[in-house]
């Protein structure tokens, strides 16, 4: 989805990116576990964990999850809280 934004939770200067016109987007994160919000024009933002041992994240806001990649290989799926 275009134009999501994409920010870590409680972090101070704020850390976060947006979504580009193919819903892809890029965001370093630190290397401790940390909170992702979603934030676009819908009543409630989705929420996910990342922990250091993820390198990329696939998000489905239709099917509500969150697929874990690292090295390219899948680790989990989880749903995404609202």
């Amino acid at each position: 989805m275009p134009g999501v934004n994409i920010l870590i939770k409680d972090s101070n200067p704020a850390i976060g990116t947006q979504t580009d016109l193919s819903g892809t987007a890029e965001l370093q994160v630190p290397n401790d576990s940390i909170t992702i919000i979603l934030s676009f024009l819908a009543p409630n933002e989705p929420k996910f964990e990342i922990d250091k041992s993820v390198d990329s994240v696939s998000i489905n806001l239709v099917k509500k999850n969150a697929i874990y990649y690292s090295k390219s290989k899948r680790l989990k799926k989880v749903s995404l809280k609202y």
